[in-house]
């Protein structure tokens, strides 16, 4: 049975979901709902045997159902039109590809809306040169650092336009060449000597600046878990399981794009039994009517904490905790591979990562069990219950 078309009152009644899906409509024309409730037309066809993949416009804003219906029989009828490949269209195609398979694409995404595509995004990708997009990323108001980034990511998206036809000139894969290479520079982290000072800098900046319990909560889930800062504020009830006394994070929710799971200590219990049951998120820093599990709050909430709480004016960062309970791990004797996993590192290579899937959970428990016991006794030598 053919599958009915869509209408503006059927479009009107798709549901929102956590992910990111796709109705189709005539042959090769998609509506993308996003998790926001964005709507978004996609042209997804092959057209003489050359596979198009690109984004049309937004529903109902900036096309129409009729409209999208309209340009896909344009499209098949004059595919060698080339004035829709623009830097920003292409950026698009290419950007949603990527939120599959790489953690940091809202960073990427960020940088481009920021510092590119308002001053080339509507520059068709063949009339772009190495000098034009130098010129605009060579701007006073962009570091080095991340004009090299955004030069490095143009050549990543210059090999996908290759790919899809979208160009057949090769112009940009040295672009990044003309920013000098950064020194990385590691972030100081809190020793696990200064913990107890650390936690006492902090409670007076919680108390004497936000006087939220909520944020204390949150410091110590970051402790306790050595999670990054975007998933524990990602954390859902129903990640828990006190039969087993795990958390189970999805591969989404983890950078590594990785299931993680992590023990259950003591201390972690103790904390879950204080936290209000309010809705869906075990932590509650998210904006009213925002859906967004990666919500900028928590991370800017606690960027400001750390570094209000900072030690011999060293500024601190909140994923700097995952490198201090790293640190107590080797000065106690905590196998390596059982470290790395208690942080979800990749350990070996990928051939190692292949036939090793263990995830050492016993081990880590107790290692876990111990860091918690740490954290703990330094949270009341700094007078912190």
């Amino acid at each position: 049975m053919k599958k009915p078309l869509l209408t503006v009152q059927s479009i009107k009644f798709l549901p929102v979901k956590d992910k990111t899906y796709e109705v189709s409509d005539v042959p090769g024309l998609f509506l993308r709902i996003h998790p926001s409730g964005k709507k978004v037309w996609k042209l997804n066809k092959s057209i003489n045997g050359k596979r198009v993949v690109k984004t049309l416009g937004s529903y109902p804003k900036e096309m129409s159902l009729a409209q999208a219906r309209e340009a896909v029989r344009a499209y098949v009828e004059d595919p060698t039109k080339s004035e829709d490949y623009t830097l920003g269209s292409i950026f698009n195609d290419w950007l949603t590809l990527k939120k599959n398979t790489v953690s940091s694409w809202k960073d990427t995404n960020s940088r481009f809306e920021r510092f590119l595509l308002p001053y080339l995004g509507k520059t068709l990708w063949n009339d772009l040169t190495p000098v034009l997009l130098l010129k605009t990323l060579k701007r006073s108001t962009i570091s080095n650092c991340v004009a090299k980034r955004i030069a490095q990511e143009i050549g990543n998206i210059e090999k996908y336009a290759l790919n899809m036809g979208y160009t057949d000139r090769v112009r940009f894969q040295f672009l990044s060449n003309n920013f000098p290479t950064q020194r990385t520079q590691h972030r100081h982290c809190t020793q696990p000597s200064e913990l107890v000072q650390f936690f006492k800098n902090i409670d007076t900046v919680i108390h004497s600046t936000f006087r939220r319990y909520n944020h204390w909560y949150l410091v110590q889930m970051l402790f306790y878990t050595l999670l990054r800062v975007g998933e524990v504020s990602a954390l859902k009830w129903e990640y828990i399981n006190q039969d087993k006394k795990i958390i189970t994070i999805p591969a989404e929710i983890m950078k590594t794009r990785v299931e993680h799971i992590v023990p259950i200590t003591t201390q972690i219990d103790e904390l879950l039994g204080k936290l209000d049951h309010i809705n869906e998120y075990i932590f509650q820093h998210r904006k009213p009517g925002n859906p967004n599990p990666k919500a900028r709050g928590g991370n800017l909430v606690l960027d400001d904490l750390f570094k209000k709480a900072s030690i011999n004016d060293l500024v601190m960062v909140p994923h700097g905790v995952r490198a201090t309970g790293r640190i107590w791990m080797s000065e106690n004797n905590i196998p390596f591979e059982v470290a790395e996993n208690c942080l979800s590192h990749k350990v070996g290579s990928a051939i190692t990562q292949a036939y090793n899937r263990t995830t050492l959970l016993e081990q880590r428990r107790v290692a876990m069990q111990k860091w918690n016991d740490f954290v703990e006794k330094c949270l009341k030598e700094a007078g912190i219950e």
